[in-house]
Protein backbone atom coordinates (compact mmCIF):
# COMPACT_ATOMS: atom_id res chain seq x y z
CA UNK A 1 0.00 0.00 0.00
CA UNK A 2 2.59 2.40 0.54
CA UNK A 3 4.22 1.45 -2.90
CA UNK A 4 0.63 2.28 -4.33
CA UNK A 5 0.78 6.08 -2.11
CA UNK A 6 4.16 6.96 -3.24
CA UNK A 7 3.88 6.29 -6.97
CA UNK A 8 0.72 8.92 -6.45
CA UNK A 9 2.92 11.12 -4.54
CA UNK A 10 5.89 10.66 -7.21
CA UNK A 11 3.46 11.40 -10.55
CA UNK A 12 0.85 13.80 -8.56
CA UNK A 13 3.29 15.78 -6.54
CA UNK A 14 3.78 18.42 -9.56
CA UNK A 15 0.18 18.65 -9.52
CA UNK A 16 0.02 19.21 -5.88
CA UNK A 17 2.30 21.64 -6.08
CA UNK A 18 1.55 23.58 -8.45
CA UNK A 19 -2.34 23.42 -6.94
CA UNK A 20 -0.35 24.83 -3.74
CA UNK A 21 1.09 27.40 -5.45
CA UNK A 22 -1.86 28.41 -7.38
CA UNK A 23 -4.20 28.85 -4.12
CA UNK A 24 -1.45 31.00 -2.67
CA UNK A 25 -1.23 33.37 -5.77
CA UNK A 26 -4.62 33.37 -6.08
CA UNK A 27 -5.39 34.17 -2.18
CA UNK A 28 -2.50 36.84 -2.64
CA UNK A 29 -4.17 38.89 -5.57
CA UNK A 30 -7.62 38.44 -3.58
CA UNK A 31 -5.92 40.33 -0.49
CA UNK A 32 -4.42 42.94 -3.05
CA UNK A 33 -7.77 43.91 -4.60
CA UNK A 34 -9.65 44.30 -1.40
CA UNK A 35 -6.22 46.56 -0.36
CA UNK A 36 -6.54 47.97 -3.94
CA UNK A 37 -10.81 48.60 -3.44
CA UNK A 38 -10.24 50.28 -0.10
CA UNK A 39 -7.56 52.33 -1.40
CA UNK A 40 -9.61 53.28 -3.84
CA UNK A 41 -12.47 53.80 -1.69
CA UNK A 42 -10.09 56.21 0.42
CA UNK A 43 -8.74 57.74 -2.43
CA UNK A 44 -12.69 58.63 -3.89
CA UNK A 45 -13.00 59.78 -0.38
CA UNK A 46 -10.15 62.38 -0.27
CA UNK A 47 -10.99 63.74 -3.90
CA UNK A 48 -14.68 64.87 -2.21
CA UNK A 49 -13.11 66.02 0.81
CA UNK A 50 -10.97 68.23 -1.63
CA UNK A 51 -13.50 69.37 -3.94
CA UNK A 52 -16.06 70.37 -1.24
CA UNK A 53 -13.27 72.48 0.59
CA UNK A 54 -12.50 73.82 -3.00
CA UNK A 55 -16.38 75.03 -3.27
CA UNK A 56 -16.30 76.71 0.22
CA UNK A 57 -13.10 78.32 -0.92
CA UNK A 58 -14.39 79.07 -4.13
CA UNK A 59 -17.89 80.81 -2.32
CA UNK A 60 -15.76 82.28 0.21
CA UNK A 61 -14.23 84.24 -2.04
CA UNK A 62 -17.45 85.09 -4.09
CA UNK A 63 -18.51 86.18 -0.59
CA UNK A 64 -16.13 88.56 -0.12
CA UNK A 65 -16.32 89.69 -3.50
CA UNK A 66 -19.79 90.42 -3.01
CA UNK A 67 -19.39 91.79 0.15
CA UNK A 68 -16.20 94.50 -0.70
CA UNK A 69 -17.76 96.88 -3.02
CA UNK A 70 -21.04 97.18 -0.63
CA UNK A 71 -18.65 98.12 2.43
CA UNK A 72 -16.48 100.46 -0.21
CA UNK A 73 -19.94 102.31 -1.52
CA UNK A 74 -21.16 102.96 1.99
CA UNK A 75 -17.25 104.20 3.08
CA UNK A 76 -17.44 106.57 0.26
CA UNK A 77 -20.75 107.98 1.11
CA UNK A 78 -20.02 108.26 4.83
CA UNK A 79 -16.68 109.97 3.47
CA UNK A 80 -18.55 112.47 1.48
CA UNK A 81 -21.31 112.56 4.04
CA UNK A 82 -18.38 113.70 6.50
CA UNK A 83 -16.53 116.03 3.65
CA UNK A 84 -19.39 118.32 3.45
CA UNK A 85 -20.66 118.21 6.79
CA UNK A 86 -16.57 119.85 7.83
CA UNK A 87 -17.64 122.30 5.39
CA UNK A 88 -20.40 123.58 6.39
CA UNK A 89 -18.33 123.82 9.73
CA UNK A 90 -15.75 125.89 7.23
CA UNK A 91 -18.50 128.51 6.74
CA UNK A 92 -19.26 128.92 10.23
CA UNK A 93 -15.32 129.37 10.50
CA UNK A 94 -15.28 131.96 7.98
CA UNK A 95 -17.79 134.24 10.05
CA UNK A 96 -15.91 134.04 12.94
CA UNK A 97 -14.13 137.06 13.72
CA UNK A 98 -10.20 137.05 12.47
CA UNK A 99 -9.14 139.94 14.63
CA UNK A 100 -6.63 138.89 16.90
CA UNK A 101 -7.81 138.82 20.18
CA UNK A 102 -6.41 135.73 21.98
CA UNK A 103 -3.04 135.96 23.58
CA UNK A 104 -1.04 132.57 24.69
CA UNK A 105 2.41 132.32 26.47
CA UNK A 106 5.50 131.06 24.62
CA UNK A 107 4.47 127.39 26.44
CA UNK A 108 1.36 127.01 25.40
CA UNK A 109 2.71 128.02 21.90
CA UNK A 110 5.12 125.28 22.28
CA UNK A 111 3.05 122.83 23.71
CA UNK A 112 0.58 123.51 20.34
CA UNK A 113 3.87 122.93 18.40
CA UNK A 114 4.51 119.72 19.99
CA UNK A 115 1.55 118.42 20.19
CA UNK A 116 1.15 119.44 16.35
CA UNK A 117 4.02 117.05 15.48
CA UNK A 118 3.36 114.35 17.61
CA UNK A 119 -0.35 114.06 15.95
CA UNK A 120 1.32 114.29 12.48
CA UNK A 121 3.27 111.01 13.47
CA UNK A 122 6.46 113.18 14.26
CA UNK A 123 8.22 112.73 18.09
CA UNK A 124 8.47 116.17 19.81
CA UNK A 125 11.32 117.75 20.60
CA UNK A 126 12.28 116.18 24.12
CA UNK A 127 12.47 118.81 26.69
CA UNK A 128 15.98 119.73 27.72
CA UNK A 129 16.80 119.64 31.61
CA UNK A 130 18.15 122.69 33.85
CA UNK A 131 20.33 122.69 36.24
CA UNK A 132 18.03 122.90 38.97
CA UNK A 133 16.62 119.69 38.26
CA UNK A 134 12.79 119.91 36.54
CA UNK A 135 12.56 119.46 32.80
CA UNK A 136 13.27 122.80 31.22
CA UNK A 137 10.73 123.88 28.39
CA UNK A 138 12.38 125.75 25.36
CA UNK A 139 11.06 129.21 25.21
CA UNK A 140 8.76 130.57 22.47
CA UNK A 141 7.68 133.97 22.07
CA UNK A 142 3.87 134.53 22.58
CA UNK A 143 1.17 134.30 19.85
CA UNK A 144 -1.66 136.50 19.30
CA UNK A 145 -4.45 134.28 17.84
CA UNK A 146 -7.85 135.36 16.26
CA UNK A 147 -11.01 133.10 17.44
CA UNK A 148 -11.57 132.11 13.64
CA UNK A 149 -7.36 130.33 14.18
CA UNK A 150 -8.52 128.17 16.91
CA UNK A 151 -11.69 127.08 15.52
CA UNK A 152 -9.93 126.09 12.54
CA UNK A 153 -7.65 124.30 14.30
CA UNK A 154 -10.21 122.78 16.00
CA UNK A 155 -12.25 122.06 12.66
CA UNK A 156 -8.91 120.56 10.79
CA UNK A 157 -8.62 118.31 13.78
CA UNK A 158 -11.87 117.43 14.06
CA UNK A 159 -11.90 116.31 10.52
CA UNK A 160 -8.83 114.30 10.53
CA UNK A 161 -10.54 112.31 14.01
CA UNK A 162 -13.60 111.92 12.18
CA UNK A 163 -11.80 110.25 9.02
CA UNK A 164 -9.86 108.19 10.79
CA UNK A 165 -12.84 106.79 13.18
CA UNK A 166 -14.51 106.47 9.64
CA UNK A 167 -11.78 104.34 8.65
CA UNK A 168 -11.66 102.40 11.57
CA UNK A 169 -15.44 101.78 11.22
CA UNK A 170 -14.86 100.73 7.84
CA UNK A 171 -12.00 98.15 8.63
CA UNK A 172 -14.54 96.73 11.52
CA UNK A 173 -16.91 96.35 8.82
CA UNK A 174 -14.94 94.59 7.01
CA UNK A 175 -13.85 92.32 8.93
CA UNK A 176 -17.14 91.29 10.13
CA UNK A 177 -18.40 90.35 7.17
CA UNK A 178 -15.87 88.85 6.02
CA UNK A 179 -16.09 86.50 8.93
CA UNK A 180 -20.01 86.28 8.78
CA UNK A 181 -19.11 85.12 4.97
CA UNK A 182 -16.99 82.42 6.34
CA UNK A 183 -18.98 81.24 9.30
CA UNK A 184 -21.78 80.96 6.45
CA UNK A 185 -19.54 79.09 3.68
CA UNK A 186 -18.35 76.45 6.72
CA UNK A 187 -22.12 75.74 7.95
CA UNK A 188 -23.33 72.85 6.82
Amino acid sequence: MIDIVLAVLKYAWPWVLAATIWGVQETRIGVLKVSLSASHKREIVAQSLLDASRQRATDLALLWAATLPKIDDAARAQEVKDHAQIESLQQRVDELSRAPTLHFSGLAVGLFDDISTFANGRDAAPARASASGPAAVPFRPGAVYSEADIVEHDRLAGAAYRDAVSKLNECRNLYNEARNAQLKVNTP
